[in-house]
């Protein structure tokens, strides 16, 4: 789990085994071709700004042998951010959806339903990225401006590469940036509906 400097919430990362990482571009490969194991358009549901790129949720049938991987994943996410405290009793997806952008396309600031969210990496040229640029990035914004106090919005920026799976809790606002060219960035969220419960104290 990375933590950046001035951002006090840290964000987990993990990467996609080869096979997951096959698996989830063979998935949504069908989905862009066909519509095939899509459940329906996810654009009108969805914040993201779209000229050329797709939005569709997933079949939850198709999230079944990747989940017992990340609820592990989630688990010690939890017990990091409680210092041990607290732990995930049960959790439960609500949605995940694949997110296919061209160049222009972006997420503006928002954050998600449920108790944590993440987003996987499937697909992130380097073309999509310029030196001394935030073209392409992921952005996580935390805090907010007080002069009073010396509160500073904090940020975290990030540059996803293919395979970066990354967790936060469901109301961390973050943007994802537009890009120009031809490339595709392809990507997958989804959001959990998570139950805490108080780890025992040992003796």
């Amino acid at each position: 789990m990375e933590k950046e400097p001035g951002f006090h919430l840290p964000i987990y990362k993990s990467r996609l085994t080869i096979e997951q990482l096959n698996y989830f571009i063979d998935v949504t490969d069908k989905m862009l071709k066909d519509g095939g194991f899509a459940t329906m358009d996810a654009r009108k549901q969805l914040v993201g700004e779209f000229d050329e790129g797709s939005q569709f949720n997933l079949n939850k049938a198709l999230w079944h042998d990747f989940d017992q991987d990340l609820q592990l994943k989630m688990r010690e996410y939890a017990l990091k951010l409680s210092n041990s405290r607290y732990g995930i009793e049960k959790a439960s997806l609500i949605q995940a959806w694949m997110v296919s952008q061209r160049g222009g396309d972006y997420n503006p600031l928002h954050s998600h339903m449920g108790v944590l969210s993440g987003i996987m990496y499937l697909k992130t040229p380097d073309q999509m990225f310029r030196e001394g640029s935030v073209d392409g990035y992921l952005n996580f914004s935390y805090g907010l401006f007080s002069p009073q106090s010396l509160h500073f919005m904090g940020t975290n920026l990030i540059r996803p590469v293919a395979g970066d799976l990354f967790l936060f809790p469901a109301w961390l606002s973050h943007t994802v940036y537009p890009f120009k060219g031809d490339a595709e960035r392809r990507s997958i969220s989804f959001n959990y509906d998570v139950k805490v419960a108080k780890v025992e104290e040992r003796p």
